[in-house]
Formats: structure tokens, C-alpha cells, sequence
């Protein structure tokens, strides 16, 4: 087990509730305008099409046209009011015309007798819950629901992005505010750790993690070579080394521990999320510390995560 494994140990513990945090991290707003913004991309979707009298810009009118000029001699021609993709000059004049009106018009010097058979004009219904409840969401069915659901979908994303910079700066001083009597033994393991779930990554791609170029590591880690990224790999398990130390003493006073069946569910997603992987493969080379040693991590980070959520708010 890792716990076995690892030798390096914690002399001073800080508390990571005492961390100092960017205020800004703690606070949210909610964009009404975003939220009326998506009310109307979601009303818009019920759009209905209804005949009406009079021609307004943006209308679907059909017409018969009677002229000496062929263009304009057309029966059942059905044209959009204000998209010029027939005659502009003739839209424009229809404007303000009644259905079931004849008139007699000049377009591009041609006398053009006009008689609208019919206009149709796409309406946008007032809201209703009905509208709110197609949109198929969990505990919403009416409008008021909808408005407080998108209010709580946006509070999460920005707590969500908030939470990513918190998390890591609270980690970071984690490791830096504690004492801690760090292994180069431990320091290695967890580097080879991470080295082989990245070399089985770029394996997916029929990449060797070591014989990556500048090109090949474009849009995939954001370093220029290997060495480069070991080098950054050897810098960030620095900080991770002392974090996990204090993730697993969380996790055995709250007596979390990785399980079996978890291990078995992140061997199936790896080979899910990375195709051409062999499973039997993926597992010896990532075997159950590699796991724990996550689940330890995010569990630690969850709780952090937990703590500053309570202190979050509205401005």
C-alpha cells in the first residue's frame, strides 16, 4: 500500500483553513443579462408561424405578379420581406401592404401588378411553464424554476473556475508554510508515477513520451521537449509530495480509503479516453498506488473545496 511505500513524513501541519486567498476567489455575480439572453434563446425555439394582414420587414409573403417583364410575371412566388434575395425595390414598396391587396407597382422600371395572396410571419409565444418544461431539466417545470436553475448552473461555473486557482493556491502554500521531512526515494516514485500515465497517453497516439518533438507536444502539454517536461514534472510533484503526505493523514482520521472498485472504474475510463490502450497492460503499469495516490489527492482537495464554498458570496 502507499502508505507502506511512502517514508517521507509531516513534522508541522498548517491548516489549510488559514490559507491566504485572493478575496475575489470567495465572490460571484450572476449575469442577468446572460440569463435573459439564454430565456430568449430557449423562447425562440417555440417560434410560431401565423398569417397576419399587413406586410412588415421580415415577413414570408406570397405573391402573383402580373408584368411585360418575365421576371415579374410569376404566380405563388413567396419571397422574405427584407433579405433582397428577389427584388429589394419590390420588398420595400410591400411593405405596409394588406393581404389580399392588388397593387400596382414600378420596380427597376418595369409596371408590376402585385395581388398578396397571403403573409406569414414567424411570432415568438409569451413564456409559459409548459416552454420550461420541455426543456427536460430535473426539478424544473415551470419558469421560475428555469430562472433559478440557470442563476444555479451559472453560480457553479464560476465557483467551479474560482475553485480551480483556490484549490492549487491553497496546495501550494500547503507545501511551502509546512515542515515536512521529504524522500528523494518518495519524490521519484511519484514522478515515475506520472511519467507512466503520460507515456501511456501519448502511446494512444503512437507517440514515445521521450521521443516527443516540439511539434508533437504542441496542444498536448504545453512544454517544447522532454526534458522540459520532466523537469516541470520534477518541480510539481515538489509541492505534491508534502500535499499528499497531508491528504492521507485527512483520509485516515476520516477514514476514506481508495477502493478496489475504484481502482477497476479508472483502469476502465483510462482505456475508454485513450483508444488502442490494452487494458491488461494499462493495469500493470498503473497499478493501485497510482490510483489511490489520486483519490487521496482529490479527496483532500474536495475537502478544501468544501471548506471555502461556505464562504462564498453574491455581489
Amino acid at each position: 500500500m502507499l502508505q507502506q511505500k511512502l517514508k517521507s513524513s509531516i513534522i508541522n501541519e498548517p491548516d489549510f483553513r488559514q490559507m491566504d486567498v485572493n478575496p475575489n476567489w470567495l465572490q460571484y455575480s450572476i449575469d442577468q443579462h446572460a440569463i435573459e439572453e439564454e430565456l430568449q434563446r430557449i423562447q425562440k425555439k417555440h417560434r410560431q408561424l401565423v398569417e397576419v394582414e399587413d406586410v412588415r420587414n421580415g415577413d414570408s409573403v406570397t405573391l402573383n405578379l402580373t408584368s411585360e417583364e418575365k421576371k415579374y410575371n410569376r404566380e405563388n412566388l413567396t419571397i422574405s420581406i427584407g433579405l433582397g434575395l428577389f427584388s429589394k425595390e419590390l420588398e420595400e414598396q410591400l411593405i405596409g401592404s394588406r393581404s389580399q391587396e392588388a397593387v400596382d407597382l414600378h420596380v427597376q422600371g418595369h409596371k408590376v401588378h402585385v395581388q398578396i395572396v397571403s403573409i406569414v410571419r414567424s411570432v415568438i409565444p409569451p413564456w409559459t411553464d409548459v416552454m420550461a418544461a420541455e426543456e427536460r431539466i430535473d426539478g424544473v417545470s415551470t419558469l421560475e424554476e428555469l430562472k433559478a436553475h440557470l442563476k444555479e448552473q451559472m453560480r457553479d461555473n464560476i465557483v467551479a473556475a474560482n475553485m480551480f486557482y483556490l484549490i492549487n493556491s491553497v496546495n501550494r502554500q500547503v507545501a511551502e508554510k509546512g515542515k515536512y521531512n521529504l524522500i528523494q526515494e518518495d519524490l521519484d516514485l511519484l514522478i515515475e508515477m506520472e511519467l507512466e500515465r503520460v507515456r501511456l497517453m501519448a502511446q494512444s497516439d503512437g507517440l514515445v513520451l521521450e521521443e516527443m518533438t516540439e511539434e508533437q507536444f504542441q496542444g498536448r502539454i504545453p512544454v517544447k521537449s522532454y526534458e522540459e517536461f520532466l523537469n516541470m514534472i520534477i518541480s510539481l510533484n515538489q509541492t505534491k509530495l508534502p500535499v499528499l503526505l497531508i491528504a492521507m493523514k485527512h483520509a485516515e482520521e476520516d477514514h476514506f480509503t481508495p477502493t478496489a472498485e475504484g481502482y477497476k472504474e479508472y483502469i476502465a475510463n483510462m482505456v475508454e479516453s485513450f483508444p488502442g490502450l490494452d487494458i491488461e497492460e494499462v493495469r500493470q503499469r498503473l497499478d493501485f498506488d497510482n490510483y489511490a495516490s489520486q483519490e487521496y489527492l482529490e479527496y483532500f482537495n474536495e475537502k478544501i473545496r468544501t471548506y471555502y464554498t461556505t464562504q462564498l458570496q453574491e455581489v
